[in-house]
């Protein structure tokens, strides 16, 4: 499986200008470790494709379900309108000729749907404005992309909460060899600072994602404004059906 990994990873490299960042392909389960920043692991994510095609609009629209998992890869649960649940989310991708696009809106409303109660979720209002999230597909390249833009709305019982989001000094890393649990994979990279802020409260961090076209994220790494490392997830299995 590994040598298999590995070669397809290198033949996806290859076509990097043509290949979407993202898995395309229904039912490939794709599962990731979380770790802290001391190496400690956390839990982990497993997300599963569950439908790549054309929506009403005839634009290609990926849907993936990712579920949250313990250490001991159990579900973790919480609770929500009085009974224990697991924490799933369904997250939509946008793939168009030269970028993909991450559909925050939909993302936050799932996440929204899976943390609030019913009664909590008809009081609330909610929308997002701003840049799309977009990534192109040539990150082969060491080039920067422009920043964006965007913000979240909460409205409930008279009040309301404005988050803002800034995406900025976004630098495309070039083409890397990234070593995984799920194999050695020859990625492409991107790295950003990523900025929250609501009331006089001010947040920032900067990610580096590194993506296997064809396949989607094999590596993601979050660090401080000074560089230190705060935590990283991996691949560390691919399931094909």
């Amino acid at each position: 499986m590994r040598k298999l990994l590995l070669f397809l990873s290198l033949l996806f490299g290859g076509a990097a200008a043509a290949q979407p960042l993202v898995c395309t392909e229904p039912g490939t389960v794709l599962e990731y470790a979380q770790y802290d920043e001391s190496g400690r692991l956390t839990g982990y994510t497993r997300s599963t494709v569950l439908s790549c095609g054309p929506d009403s609009l005839g634009r290609t629209q990926v849907m993936t379900r990712s579920e949250a998992l313990d250490t001991l890869r159990n579900p973790v649960t919480m609770e929500v309108n009085g009974r224990r649940q697991a924490v799933v989310t369904t997250e939509r991708t946008e793939v168009r000729t030269s970028e993909m696009v991450t559909q925050l809106g939909a993302m936050f409303e799932e996440l929204l749907t899976a943390t609030l109660s019913s009664e909590e979720q008809s009081k609330l209002d909610f929308s997002v404005e701003g840049d799309e999230y977009t990534v192109p597909f040539a990150l082969e390249t060491k080039r920067s992309l422009p920043d964006l833009k965007f913000a979240l709305r909460f409205a409930a019982e008279g009040r309301s909460l404005k988050v803002r989001i800034g995406v900025s000094d976004r630098q495309v890393l070039g083409r890397r060899r990234i070593e995984t649990p799920a194999g050695v994979f020859e990625a492409v990279g991107l790295s950003e600072k990523v900025s929250f802020g609501f009331f006089v409260i001010r947040v920032s961090m900067r990610q580096q994602t590194w993506y296997v076209p064809g396949l989607g994220v094999v590596r993601e790494e979050e660090q401080t404004r000074s560089g230190k490392t705060e935590g990283w997830s991996e691949l560390v299995s691919v399931t094909r059906p």
